[in-house]
């Protein structure tokens, strides 16, 4: 607590056994599917606060499935549950949507989960018509212009009178209370020729200005926090931190050497084979395989063994245990002859060049040399974030074979975290790791985007993102 007293409790039991209000709980559990999940989610709560809600999300996604009803992850399923007892739910994330605009339609479902004040009732036409929403929000079809089918869209939720004279006319004129999301289908026949005139009025702005995505997103960039006064404390709402950026120009970026491309090419082709199939998402798999071996050849040599199933079960996901892009491999057995081969012939030629990946070489020379700063960047500091576990392993034991007087750090989850020294793994507890940090013993730290999340390493003056 606060008073730095432990409370040791194990097992499921101990979530909830807090010794005070105000817990924090790793998202891991939940997308894992742990059995704490379904003891806190019979709990109420006065406010839940989820950071980086874009994981919640549902995982048929796609071109293929637009039409399809969401099947939601772990995270996302739980947000549904938790939603109707909970008073006050926040979803904290700087990137509401990834691949697809219904992905922030999914955390506005959650929110109104329990409530129907965001989306609306049932049988609101934002619940049961998302995409023809979406589309119309974006500008992406014909605006609605009759009037009948305009106030289908407007009634349920109904704008609270907040948003304008208009809206606040209209709840008057139906006797509609300021606490009411919406108003019954036949309040149209009971609405005033002034009414329906205001209704027609309002057919150019409400899908642009009056939607429920405009209506629950709160959108605050990084300009607005650092030069907007907070009143209370007569102080930026966020601190500025000068920050000097590499990497942004073309002419900075990494080269890509003739056999990557031709191991993209395969990773295409296998995934144009894939698209055969009738309901495969080719498009997500093609994602998986050119995110990771753009990762590390490393990583793409793993996943690639892992799907002709000569590799045993390893953790390539995220030290979050988002298991997802695991679950879609495993859709694709068996795999035919042709796409065998062609998966083959990816592999075959990332194991030829696995000890020429231009990523290594690029850290090392940013590390080491003086063509940014002198000492290279080792000596301000440096700590390196990848999404898979297998690339931060295999960088970390590689740049300790090349500077092997250097201590590096992994910093993962709590069983995979430890120190590298000459090449070799030692795993310890990561508090250690953070521990060696701020004594200055680690200069060099690894670590997984999910797991290092939030760490305060100011003592590391720079960041590489590989």
């Amino acid at each position: 607590d606060e008073q730095g007293v432990a409370y040791p409790e194990f097992g499921p039991q101990g979530m909830r056994k807090c010794p005070r209000r105000i817990g924090i709980m790793s998202t891991g559990l939940i997308i894992r599917g742990s059995e704490t999940v379904d003891l806190i989610k019979d709990l109420d709560y006065e406010c839940v606060i989820l950071d980086e809600a874009h994981r919640a999300r549902r995982s048929n996604l796609g071109p293929a499935h637009r039409g399809e009803k969401a099947e939601p992850n772990n995270l996302l399923r739980f947000l549904m549950d938790i939603a109707p007892r909970t008073r006050s739910l926040l979803l904290a994330t700087a990137t509401p949507v990834q691949l697809d605009p219904i992905e922030a339609w999914d955390l506005l479902d959650a929110l109104n989960e329990g409530r129907n004040g965001v989306l609306g009732s049932l049988y609101s036409r934002w619940r049961t018509r998302p995409r023809e929403g979406i589309d119309l929000v974006l500008e992406q079809t014909k605006p609605v212009d009759e009037t009948t089918d305009l106030w289908e869209w407007m009634r349920d939720p109904l704008p609270p009178q907040e948003e304008g004279m208009d809206f606040q006319l209209l709840r008057r004129s139906l006797n509609i209370d300021p606490s009411e999301h919406w108003a019954s289908p036949e309040a149209f026949h009971k609405l005033r020729k002034p009414d329906l005139q205001r209704i027609k009025r309002l057919s150019r702005d409400f899908f642009p200005k009056h939607n429920p995505f405009i209506r629950h997103i709160v959108r605050r960039t990084r300009d607005f926090l650092e030069n907007t006064i907070d009143p209370h404390t007569n102080e930026p709402y966020l601190q500025r931190i000068e920050v000097r950026l590499f990497g942004e120009s073309d002419a900075e970026a990494i080269g890509l050497p003739p056999f990557l491309r031709d191991a993209y090419d395969a990773a295409e082709e296998f995934c144009a084979i894939l698209a055969r199939r009738p309901g495969l998402n080719s498009g997500f798999m093609k994602t998986i395989l050119l995110r990771r071996v753009g990762s590390t050849i490393e990583a793409g040599r793993l996943t690639a063994m892992k799907m002709l199933g000569t590799q045993p079960q390893g953790d390539q996901a995220d030290e979050e245990g988002e298991n997802e892009e695991e679950e879609k491999l495993s859709s694709l057995y068996p795999l035919s002859h042709e796409e065998r081969a062609v998966l083959g012939r990816f592999l075959k030629i990332l194991e030829e060049n696995r000890d020429e990946d231009p990523k290594l070489r690029q850290v090392e020379r940013i590390l080491t040399t003086n063509d940014i700063v002198a000492g290279g960047w080792l000596s301000l500091g440096c700590i390196i974030f990848s999404q898979y576990y297998d690339s931060v392993l295999w960088l970390g034991q590689n740049l300790s074979k090349r500077m092997p007087d250097e201590k590096i750090g992994v910093y993962a989850n709590a069983t995979k975290s430890g120190i590298i020294e000459k090449g070799e793994f030692r795993r310890v507890n990561r508090d250690e790791v953070k521990k060696r940090i701020t004594t200055g013993e680690l200069r060099l730290v690894i670590g997984t985007d999910a797991a290092s999340e939030g760490l305060n390493l100011q003592r590391l003056g720079s960041l590489i993102n590989l």
